[in-house]
């Protein structure tokens, strides 16, 4: 069966099932993207067992096909043909042809009866939500999930979505806290899911890869196992992280008397000059506020030292608190906002920091250390 194609199409969409592939993994099949040809559509799709995506291309041939192919020898081979016009695929039994000009490739395949595709969801909950809003607030909380933690329900984002069409992420690492809400045009029921990095990050690089994506409305169903996300062209099935999250409005302290307002980017400049004398094991950044400024003091084993100040507004006892400096930084480099607002019950207990202009969304709360 023959398959002609255009080189830029095919090569975009091959990104996300490839994306998807597990370099090690012991099933040789995982390393294949599952071809499909059905109704004059081609499938393409990219499994890890535990996130599944799948992009598809109108191609107007009549035959169906179903066969795998290694995902990332194809991909380098379509990329190589940059600048041709059309990618020729010839499968036959046990084998495909690639080729382009006067190029020709020869691959193996294995057969699309071993590969694991995911199951249908039945049962689901289901909404949508404005593209550009779901990358916001993926943005806005994704960075605080925890990396390879024991407890597997710190390695995801948790969702809810509640009954009045607010869907709120929660994102923390046991350090810090990141909390977002954005509105949904609809729901059928609400839901709540915890959902894997590796979905969350793919979730937001086809809506940056593709900015019309960004403009569409992201359909978007769960059920007790699984999410399903569909993009424009492409759709995300991701398995869930079993487990319950913990009651993160209990992090929030009570009453927080000592409030400070600052430029955003002043405070950023000031702690990327601090980070300077940091290094991996020794992040550390102490803030002693005053009335009208926040002096910014770090040191390392070596016992070099760097101090700068930076102008506020203050209201509050005279407090001295230490931060992971990384933190700080993460949270400035995603608020928008002219100024920021950080606000301290004590120099013990964690520090609630909101946007300047839009305190309620996002909020974030990090806990200090000793520096």
């Amino acid at each position: 069966m023959f398959i002609t194609i255009n080189t830029q199409q095919l090569t975009d969409k091959l990104r996300g099932p490839v994306s998807i592939i597990e370099t090690k993994q012991g099933m040789p099949v995982l390393s294949n993207v599952y071809i499909s040809v059905s109704g004059g559509t081609l499938r393409l799709t990219g499994s890890d067992l535990n996130v599944e995506v799948t992009s598809v291309q109108p191609i107007g041939s009549a035959e169906d096909l179903q066969t795998t192919l290694n995902g990332r020898k194809l991909a380098d081979i379509v990329k190589s043909f940059a600048g041709a016009d059309e990618v020729k695929l010839n499968f036959e039994e046990n084998k495909a042809t690639i080729s382009s000009g006067r190029s020709k490739f020869t691959l193996t395949t294995i057969k699309a009866e071993e590969f694991p595709l995911m199951e249908k969801m039945e049962e689901a909950a289901s909404a949508q939500i404005e593209g550009e809003k779901l990358y916001t607030l993926f943005n806005e909380t994704s960075f605080s999930m925890a990396t390879q933690d024991a407890r597997q329900y710190l390695n995801g984002l948790y969702v809810q979505v509640g009954e009045d069409n607010k869907i709120t992420a929660v994102a923390t690492d046991g350090h810090r806290l990141a909390v977002a809400e954005e509105s949904v045009k609809a729901t059928t029921k609400p839901f709540n899911a915890i959902i894997p990095r590796k979905c969350i990050l793919e979730i937001k690089r086809i809506l940056m890869d593709d900015k019309d994506n960004k403009k569409k409305l992201v359909d978007f169903s769960c059920s007790n196992k699984k999410i399903h996300f569909k993009i424009g062209d492409e759709t995300v099935t991701s398995k869930l992280i079993d487990g319950n999250y913990p009651e993160y409005k209990k992090v929030f302290p009570d009453t927080l008397p000592n409030k400070l307002s600052v430029g955003r980017e002043a405070l950023k400049t000031s702690l990327r000059r601090m980070a300077i004398l940091t290094d991996e094991q020794y992040r550390g950044v102490k803030l002693l506020l005053g009335e009208n400024e926040i002096k910014l003091v770090t040191n390392n084993p070596s016992q070099e030292e760097g101090d700068d100040l930076v102008s506020c507004e203050y209201s509050g006892d005279a407090l001295e608190v230490g931060f992971n400096i990384n933190y700080l930084i993460e949270v400035l480099d995603t608020l928008r906002t002219d100024k920021v607002g950080l606000s301290f019950k004590n120099s013990e207990t964690g520090c609630l920091i909101t946007g300047g202009e839009n305190p309620s969304s996002p909020q974030y709360i990090i806990m200090p250390m000793r520096v």
